[in-house]
């Protein structure tokens, strides 16, 4: 493929992801205010801790076949069969696992008994997951995120459907258990539907497989652990009730950075692994997407930040005020956390596992020794001030080592970056204003204050940045990319 087929196939892509995304977590957003409504936070705490225990043994039990199936040029029906027995056997051990060891997990990680018994039921969805068809990577291998957008929005409702319904009628955490159990099943079904295939039980690939995947497998653990280490700490130190509102924070937090930021990083691994030949065309689209992430994540985090406390005063019952603090640290963390896939991406696309890798251990390592500092010296906020200073540390040392390779230049991202930094600041401005200007407004109608505010930063954003690129004599850049592929777009719209 050319570099523009790539970077054509990788926007399309990306805004198939995105907008799945979006709606998945618009479908989150209104599943927690609801929720919220029949659950209380310890509910939501026992299926997070669960749900921590369950990512850290599937974690230690990755393979890492799928991420080499996607790097691999040629393929035979072999390697999709042994990558489906592969995926049987992990699953089979997950679920022994889940099921011979959760009272252990328990026992050193909470004494609450209904994270042992969510584990237990929700293992029957790893065991059932396991057998999804194994041909499905290749809408990922092909950049066509248009199909795995679509079965993961029916994916997505079925458990939504499922979750409530079982919420109005068990009121517990149970209904969350009932919901990742529909979706599961639903993904088993669709994923053979939509690519169906020949499958047996065979390993005869499985040395290769296998073999390849080791740094993927390490990189995997070691991200977990940088990444899940905060909810572990949260449940042995504060308990569920604690980490019920502390997630829930977090995913608010996330929502209108990560899902902009893991679209383009799951479209772009593939893309800059078919240019890993052409180190030019990979270091262009690598900092042109990076721009890109930044000219998204930056006015939506800061955005967030300045709503965060109306957010949840409207929208919240008062049992829940405590995630206001939560949003406003993880905000910022967040839009660090955003730079993270694509860097990942980078180097594992050009074939750099075993740099990834390690650089994935030093990452674990400062994240155990400064979040349970944070933990036991501060509490909550000094557990999350030390995870924000951890991911700007790390995305520092990755953007540092992507530079010595020749894979990134900042002065060429700084170039390209210079007119959002400018935006975003004026935007911030007109928002602030505006709630500062309607004190009252806030006590009276805070869901309408709430909408204004949105409103008013999306539209001097876009105001702005626009104005700014035209002042600037319309140099190419995010905006003419933008532009450019809209009109592109419209034409092929039209000769159909």
């Amino acid at each position: 493929m050319t570099k523009k087929s790539v970077e054509r196939k990788i926007i399309d892509g990306s805004l198939w992801t995105i907008f799945l995304n979006v709606f998945v977590r618009m479908l989150g957003f209104i599943s927690i205010l609801i929720l919220a409504r029949f659950l209380n936070p310890r509910d939501l705490g026992v299926y997070a801790a669960a749900a921590v225990v369950i990512e850290l043994v599937n974690v230690l039990t990755q393979t890492g076949v799928e991420t080499i199936l996607v790097q691999k040029v040629r393929l035979s029906v072999s390697h999709y069969q042994t990558a489906w027995t592969i995926n049987i056997i992990r699953g089979a051990i997950i679920f022994c696992i889940l099921q011979i060891f959760a009272q252990f997990f328990i026992t050193a990680y909470s004494s609450d008994p209904g994270i042992r018994q969510a584990i237990q039921v929700i293992a029957f969805s790893a065991l059932i997951s396991c057998f999804s068809s194994a041909y499905f990577i290749n809408f990922q291998k092909h950049i066509d995120f248009k199909t795995i957008a679509k079965v993961n929005i029916i994916c997505r409702l079925t458990g939504f459907v499922a979750t409530i319904i079982a919420a109005y009628i068990l009121r517990s955490f149970w209904a969350l258990v009932v919901g990742n159990f529909s979706i599961t099943t639903m993904n088993l079904l669709l994923s053979h539907k939509f690519a169906p295939g020949k499958h047996r039980l065979t390993l005869s690939e499985g040395k290769h497989l296998i073999g390849s995947s080791r740094w993927v497998i390490f990189h995997e653990v070691c991200a977990f652990f940088s990444l899940q280490f905060d909810k572990f700490l949260i449940t042995r130190f504060l308990g569920t009730k604690s980490l019920g509102i502390y997630d829930v924070g977090y995913q608010i937090a996330m929502v209108p950075i990560q899902e902009i930021a893991l679209p383009v990083s799951r479209v772009l691994f593939p893309g800059l692994a078919s240019l890993a030949h052409d180190r030019e065309a990979f270091r262009n689209l690598l900092t042109s997407f990076l721009a890109a992430i930044f000219y998204l994540s930056v006015p939506a985090a800061v955005g967030l930040f300045l709503v965060a406390e109306l957010l949840v005063s409207s929208l919240f019952p008062v049992e829940w005020f405590g995630t206001i603090e939560v949003i406003e640290i993880l905000v910022v963390l967040a839009l660090v956390r955003s730079f993270f896939g694509p860097t990942i991406s980078a180097l594992m696309g050009a074939g750099q596992l075993e740099l990834n890798a390690k650089l994935s251990a030093l990452s674990a390592f400062l994240s155990l020794l400064f979040l349970s500092f944070g933990m036991v010296t501060y509490g909550l906020i000094g557990m999350m001030s030390a995870a924000v200073f951890v991911s700007v540390i790390r995305l520092s040392v990755y953007l540092g080592v992507l530079q010595k390779l020749g894979m990134f230049r900042i002065y060429e991202y700084l170039t390209m970056i210079w007119r959002a930094v400018i935006s975003t600041f004026l935007m911030a401005f007109c928002v602030e204003s505006y709630i500062k200007i309607e004190p009252e407004t806030l006590s009276l109608n805070p869901i309408s204050m709430l909408l204004t505010s949105i409103s008013i930063g999306m539209i001097s954003y876009t105001f702005f940045i626009t104005l700014i690129w035209a002042l600037s004599g319309r140099h190419d850049g995010i905006e003419s990319s933008v532009i450019n592929w809209a009109i592109s777009h419209k034409k092929g719209m039209a000769k159909k």
